[in-house]
C-alpha cells in the first residue's frame, strides 16, 4: 500500500477569523482531507474546528503587518 501524501497550507487567516483567505483554506483543507491526503494547516491565528480531520498548527508570526 502506497504511503499516505502529505499536504501543508499556509496561511495568514483562518476561521474563526471571517475573511476569504481563511475560509477557502479551511474547505481546501477539508476536501483534501476527505480525499485521502494527510493536510497540515499552518496560521498565526485561528483554531480547528472540533471534528475536522485535518491537522492545525498555530505558528507565531515573527513579523505583523495587516494580516
Amino acid at each position: 500500500m502506497p504511503a499516505k501524501r502529505s499536504i501543508a497550507i499556509v496561511t495568514p487567516t483562518f476561521p474563526p477569523y471571517r475573511g476569504g483567505i481563511g475560509k477557502v483554506a479551511e474547505l481546501d483543507a477539508r476536501q483534501l482531507a476527505e480525499i485521502g491526503f494527510d493536510v497540515h494547516v499552518h496560521s498565526p491565528a485561528g483554531a480547528r474546528p472540533d471534528g475536522a480531520p485535518y491537522a492545525f498548527h498555530l505558528m507565531p508570526a515573527l513579523l505583523r503587518y495587516g494580516n
